[in-house]
């Protein structure tokens, strides 16, 4: 397989490393943090090559590590290792409000992610110790009710039917939380692997499925309404001891934009599981930090250190070649043709060595949270 820079449309090398970028509006905009703690606003013209930075602010005292936008994209949040939650105006940066998380112990878990889940009110956060907690903007401190159900580091949150999301923990498991009710999270099997990442797909499909990245490199598929366990896995595209998943992005009902350790951005097809091309790979080889696709989809958007690419993601990025070029070869469940209600494919071996994105910190081992029974339907 080829990896080519053809498809770059547009480079720029930033003073400081990308931690976390959001892309949204009609008039092509970019928020992004940053591990010196800034976040800044740009717009971007792609025909002319041209980034214009809007605004710039110092917004944490240590880094950035992520964003979420509002629906409306009037306003954003962000989270730093600082421990404070920061709410602003996307227009011109200002703060309107801010949460400093608050803790009987003597050390704060810094924040890992932050997700809007219902409306402009809502939203949820992450920390390095597994702390999933729901906050309302309207309430008096804040929060809502908090989760330690997870042991380890939330890496993603993925809201879905208005109330719900999962969340993804370096501990293997999954989380499945209802915004507005108190009760203990409903726990996944253990994974053996530290899950990096997770987006929804299949969205046309009666069975819509969960995809999971981990730190092995492997995509794991869950049925949603079965949260148990996976019910598909789809090997890595290369063979490296090293390769791990690092973002994951929709590309289409049935597509994903995977973001690998290898630098890679590659474009996989769900159900049957198989990557289809090589969008690009960042110049270092270092890996993907952060991705996201453009308003209009014509661009998918990526961060690796402080390099960002915009990628045209047409027909002139490379596509996979035959078995022998980076482990094609060793891909029964990547190139499966089953039918999605005929998967149930998983012999798996216990996973090689866990790895943890750059920008989070080390969270202590901890006593195991019990399993819960699972929601119906959800």
């Amino acid at each position: 397989m080829s990896k080519t820079n053809s498809a770059a449309k547009l480079k720029h090398v930033f003073d400081d490393d990308v931690f976390h970028l959001v892309a949204y509006g009609e008039k092509n905009n970019l928020l992004v943090g940053f591990s010196n703690g800034r976040v800044a606003n740009y717009s971007y013209d792609t025909e002319n090559n041209s980034l214009v930075e809007e605004w710039n602010t110092k917004r944490h005292k240590i880094s950035c590590r992520n964003l979420s936008l509002t629906e409306d994209n009037s306003e954003f949040i962000s989270v730093g290792s600082d421990c404070v939650l920061k709410l602003a105006d996307t227009a011109s940066g200002r703060v309107t409000s801010k949460w400093i998380q608050e803790t009987a112990s003597t050390e704060l878990s810094p924040y890992s992610v932050v997700e809007w889940v219902e409306g402009n009110n809502i939203f949820a956060t992450g920390d390095d110790d597994g702390c999933v907690t729901i906050w309302d903007r309207r309430k008096s401190g804040g929060v809502l009710h908090s989760h330690r159900d997870q042991i380890d580091y939330i890496s993603s949150i993925c809201p879905f039917e208005d109330r719900y999301m999962v969340a993804t923990s370096g501990d293997g498991t999954l989380s499945i939380l209802d915004s507005r009710n108190f009760k203990t999270a409903v726990l996944s099997e253990e994974q053996d692997d530290d899950l990096t990442c997770g987006a929804f797909t299949r969205d046309n499909n009666s069975k819509k499925k969960f995809a999971v990245g981990t730190a092995s490199g492997v995509v794991t598929l869950f049925t949603k309404g079965d949260w148990g366990d996976h019910t598909d896995r789809i090997v890595p595209p290369i063979r490296s001891n090293d390769y791990s998943i690092e973002t994951m992005n929709r590309a289409g009902t049935d597509t994903l934009y995977i973001g690998g350790s290898d630098g890679c951005l590659r474009q996989l097809n769900i159900l049957p599981n198989r990557y289809e091309k090589v969008i690009g790979q960042h110049t270092s080889k270092a890996g993907v930090d952060t991705a996201d696709v453009s308003e209009n989809g014509e661009f998918l958007i990526s961060a690796s250190g402080s390099e960002l690419i915009f990628w045209n993601k047409g027909d002139d990025s490379a596509e996979f070649e035959k078995a022998g070029q980076d482990g094609e070869e060793d891909s029964d469940a990547m190139n499966s043709d089953e039918s999605e209600d005929d998967v149930d494919s998983d012999s798996d071996e216990p996973t090689q060595k866990s790895k943890r994105n750059k920008k989070l910190a080390k969270a202590a081992p901890k006593k195991k949270a019990p399993r819960t029974d699972f929601f119906d339907g959800l």
